[in-house]
């Protein structure tokens, strides 16, 4: 098919969903890259080329890019979104719990949007990589952040490279939004284990996240004051 081709990673989640719609449009044929598949709005579905896609499996990348050839040679952009949430004290983290938090928030970025390069290349298109807020003020306790922050530092120096090749990197620090992740955020902060020398602390932050989510479902968006009563109750600022 002839036309504007973007790629986007973790596309059937709340921020990945509404850049698929946002996308189609204005005009653009998306490949919804995710896990698992959704149903579309039939009004916008036959733009839409759904992707099964693991970012942290080379297997899962070389399938996904072979599917796209069998539509099209080029790539107007890749939109990396997808991402996990979780959150533990580093002294206590697990390795494989932290391994898999920068496999996926990291590595997971690199491994596609290098498996992609040639198309994009093809008429110079553009990268837009979703970071966080959360890069721009350092708390303890945040182990989401830290990965959140070595993304961004990746987004940085590729946004260096490929404009050698006049060829263009947005890095997007996204806010609070009203989206099932920041309910599902609080409900990791609050599984932590008893045992845990932080417990008590990471119970707090959960219940005054889940409380927000709950009123800003009621009134419709999400007001972005659980970061900074997460940072008033920390000590150390």
């Amino acid at each position: 098919m002839d036309g504007k081709y973007v790629f986007v990673t973790g596309a059937n989640g709340g921020m990945g969903k509404a850049t698929v719609e946002l996308l189609v449009k204005q005009g653009y044929y998306v490949f919804a890259g995710d896990l698992k598949e959704i149903i579309w709005d039939k009004t916008i579905a036959q733009n839409i080329i759904p992707v099964k896609l693991n970012v942290t499996d080379p297997k899962s990348i070389e399938k996904a890019v072979q599917q796209i050839r069998s539509f099209t040679q080029h790539l107007n952009g890749l939109v990396n979104i997808a991402g996990i949430f979780d959150q533990f004290p580093l002294a206590e983290a697990t390795p494989s719990s932290f391994e898999q938090l920068i496999k996926v928030n990291l590595l997971g970025a690199q491994y596609i949007t290098q498996a992609l390069f040639p198309l994009l290349k093809e008429v110079k298109g553009r990268v837009i990589n979703l970071s966080s807020e959360t890069v721009l003020v350092q708390m303890p306790l945040q182990s989401y952040a830290l990965s959140k922050k070595f993304f961004d530092v990746w987004s940085a120096q590729l946004r260096m490279e490929l404009k050698l090749l006049d060829m263009h990197v947005i890095t997007i620090r996204a806010g609070g939004h009203l989206t099932p992740f920041i309910k599902k955020s609080a409900e990791i902060i609050g599984s932590i284990d008893e045992q845990s020398q932080y417990a008590n602390l990471m119970r707090q932050i959960s219940l005054r996240g889940q409380k927000i989510w709950y009123n800003g479902q009621k009134v419709g968006y999400f007001r972005v004051d659980w970061f900074k009563w997460t940072k008033r109750r920390l000590l150390f600022f």
